[in-house]
């Protein structure tokens, strides 16, 4: 049971508190916020979560969230087809592709692999070997 004895508002806390980086005391706060604020806004909250979940789904080449396939940032003809880059986050993505400095992977550098074992589930649908195949 919640710690607020299930209420409606234990369950919001609770869900909220499920959320990466978010503590009992700052899900407490959310909620709260939530309840507070017109109807409209939180409401608007859950329907841009509801659009999200119904109309995004992973690039087929990067596995960014996109609602066309490829991705718009896949698809750009400048995109360069010749480097690989492998991070754990989406933000980690954006932060080095806004520094214009992407360095070139040679086939055998071993941070790759490393990478791509050390780190299970990031695309489980993904044979490691094929991240190489363009490579070889």
């Amino acid at each position: 049971m919640s710690r607020d004895g299930g209420t409606v508002l234990a369950a919001l806390v609770d869900a909220l508190e499920r959320l990466p980086g978010i503590g009992a005391r700052t899900a407490r706060r959310l909620a709260e916020h939530l309840l507070r604020v017109p109807e409209g806004e939180a409401l608007g909250l859950a329907d841009a979560l509801r659009a999200a979940r119904a109309r995004l789904r992973p690039c087929s080449r990067c596995a960014a969230p996109a609602e066309t396939d490829p991705c718009a940032r896949c698809a750009d003809p400048a995109r360069r087809d010749d480097v690989l880059l492998v991070v754990e986050t989406l933000r980690d993505r954006d932060a080095v592709e806004a520094t214009g400095r992407l360095r070139a992977i040679r086939p055998d550098d071993p941070i790759r692999y490393d990478f791509c074992m050390t780190r299970p589930g990031i695309r489980p649908d993904l044979d490691p070997d094929a991240c190489f195949d363009p490579f070889h």
